[in-house]
């Protein structure tokens, strides 16, 4: 029961740092900080893609259902960054 308790509280941990990781990128990319450019598009893209490289890290199992989100918001992000990306090279 302790290792399981522990797996659910690294997962925690981690989708806590991404979601900051989210919020701070894109604030920062889309916000009134920097301006709008493709190379703010690329440094966008390692957060989904790090999300993504978490989430299946970890023992699908230790997130529990309620992460499942985080990945459906990682993938539309990816995509979406990628096909701003194609169209404006």
């Amino acid at each position: 029961m302790k290792q399981r308790e522990l797996e659910q509280t690294q997962a925690d941990v981690w989708f806590m740092m991404c979601e900051v990781w989210f919020i701070e990128t894109y604030t920062t990319c889309f916000g009134f900080k920097h301006p709008f450019s493709l190379l703010n598009l690329k440094h966008m893209l390692f957060i989904p893609v790090l999300i993504i490289y978490f989430f299946f890290l970890f023992d699908l199992n230790a997130f529990g259902q309620k992460h499942w989100g985080l990945l459906e918001l990682a993938l539309s992000a990816l995509s979406g960054l990628l096909i701003t990306l194609s169209t404006s090279i």
